[in-house]
């Protein structure tokens, strides 16, 4: 079967299936296996599949087509420019969280030392440290197979001034930070049957007390410490926002800045 015929039955398949980018995935797919840039396919459309080539496609095109994440499928996600490896023990890193990298990089301090909570494919941490190079940082999740990718992620994009530790929130955590990045599970428990989500460790997503629940733990854990952070960063729905600025301002903060789901919570003066 020559790549065209295929990429336009597959592009077909994904459509029926209710996949909204179908092209596009069948493209990312087809590059996966044929090792080649999606540039490549354009120029090279009468390329005639190998029986082997043909068979693993239309297996994950089947993956696909079950609505699995494209990510979990080619292995990788982009984020903020950068290639991240994803398995199905971490959450695929989403666009939208790209603004807690946009905050930060307002953060006009040289030396600041930053937690990231629940780092799944350590796609947040890892950038921070990128982008913002003379910072130093520990990346946590509760998951030893998450951290195993986050630590994977690190080497391949040469991150430095990074730790990786097994920890659940701030819990027996007694260093000093300045910033805190969390973006905790916070879908509600009444969502666990919801379809695009069934292929995403549900650690990662789903929360009790409409979501909220770790977060409530969260900023009790900081009002607690005898240092605050002078910048504690949430991703959440919108609808959730409000309730995050009561659970901040119990703790004693107040909200900078939202942009989309991103809060910047800072000292209440």
């Amino acid at each position: 079967m020559r790549l065209i015929t295929w990429l336009d039955q597959s592009t077909s398949t994904l459509k029926t299936a209710g996949v909204s980018s179908a092209r596009l995935d069948s493209e990312l797919i087809a590059s996966s296996v044929l090792k080649q840039s999606r540039t490549w396919l354009h120029g090279n459309p009468e390329y005639v599949l190998t029986v082997s080539e043909h068979n693993l496609l239309d297996v994950l095109q089947e993956r696909r087509a079950s609505q699995e994440p494209i990510a979990y499928i080619i292995g990788s996600k982009e984020f903020y420019g950068r290639e991240f490896v994803v398995s199905p023990d971490v959450l695929v890193p989403r666009p939208e969280s790209e603004d807690f990298i946009e905050i930060i990089k307002t953060l006009e301090v040289s030396d600041i030392k930053f937690i990231d909570l629940g780092t799944g494919s350590g796609c947040l941490a890892i950038t921070t440290a990128l982008e913002q190079p003379t910072w130093s940082g520990t990346a946590t999740d509760i998951s030893p197979k998450a951290l195993n990718v986050a630590k994977q992620n690190a080497k391949n994009l040469k991150a430095k001034n990074l730790v990786f530790k097994v920890q659940d929130l701030l819990d027996d955590d007694a260093e000093n930070y300045d910033l805190v990045i969390a973006n905790l599970p916070y879908v509600p428990n009444n969502l666990l049957n919801k379809p695009d989500l069934a292929h995403e460790p549900e650690i990662a997503l789903f929360a009790e007390h409409d979501g909220l629940a770790l977060y409530e733990e969260l900023f009790q854990q900081i009002f607690a410490r005898q240092h605050r952070p002078s910048h504690i960063l949430t991703e959440s729905l919108k609808v959730q926002h409000k309730v995050l600025e009561k659970l901040a301002k119990g703790a004693g903060y107040q909200l900078r800045e939202t942009r989309g789901l991103i809060q910047h919570f800072v000292p209440a003066s």
